[in-house]
């Protein structure tokens, strides 16, 4: 379940960004279109795994298995949206995971 809503999560901020500049419906002053729209899906769907999860793993778990999505997103991004991965996105990702293992012990 965990990993469902990081996947969810991570998939939901690609379609998020696909949805940016579109055009869109005004609702709300939040711009809606079909990715967008798609997006928000994602997410509502990945806070019902998270809170599922949380209903079954120890948090200690879940705060190790949450921040795959900050790894996840710059590699969708580099796949999906052709954007470039800087440096800093690289440094930062590795201290993530760094952080993570730590966390795990």
């Amino acid at each position: 379940m965990a990993y469902l809503a990081v996947l969810f999560a991570a998939i939901s901020q690609i379609f998020l960004k696909l949805g940016i500049g579109k055009k869109s419906i005004v609702l709300f002053i939040i711009p809606i279109n079909i990715f967008i729209l798609f997006g928000l899906i994602m997410m509502l769907t990945s806070l019902m795994f998270s809170i599922r999860a949380l209903s079954i793993l120890p948090l200690r778990e879940m705060a190790f298995i949450t921040p795959i999505v900050y790894v996840l997103v710059p590699i969708f991004s580099y796949f999906f949206l052709k954007e470039n991965i800087s440096r800093r996105t690289i440094i930062g990702t590795f201290i993530i995971v760094v952080g993570m293992v730590v966390s795990k012990f």
